[in-house]
């Protein structure tokens, strides 16, 4: 019922600021993503050490070296251009008429 009371820029950034704090822009998610991810290149780079003597593993470099690049960049970048879009969001948010103005007319 509280909700019917709020206007509808203040819900927008009630769910704004819900979103952000979620799981996405957490430096702490970031930080066990980035561990996982080293320690799965790691892990693929000695096997690619181990089974180097065979052709098609020599050929699937080529596959693992974009995709792996593709989860670092993902990694690193994500939070900056989710920040930037929520940034923008409020902007937007932040140019609403308030609700009363409607009123008044």
């Amino acid at each position: 019922m509280s909700e019917n009371n709020l206007s509808m820029r203040d819900q927008l950034e009630k769910e704004l600021e819900e979103a952000t704090q979620g799981v996405l822009l957490s430096d702490e998610v970031r930080r066990k993503k980035l561990i996982i991810y080293v320690i799965r290149t790691t892990l693929a780079a000695l096997l690619y050490y181990l089974l180097w003597k065979y052709y098609w593993v020599r050929m699937s470099l080529w596959l693992y070296i974009p995709l792996n690049l593709t989860g670092l960049l993902s990694i690193t970048l994500m939070p900056i251009i989710l920040q930037r879009k929520v940034d923008k969001t409020k902007a937007i948010i932040g140019n609403f008429p308030e609700e009363s103005d409607y009123e008044e007319e």
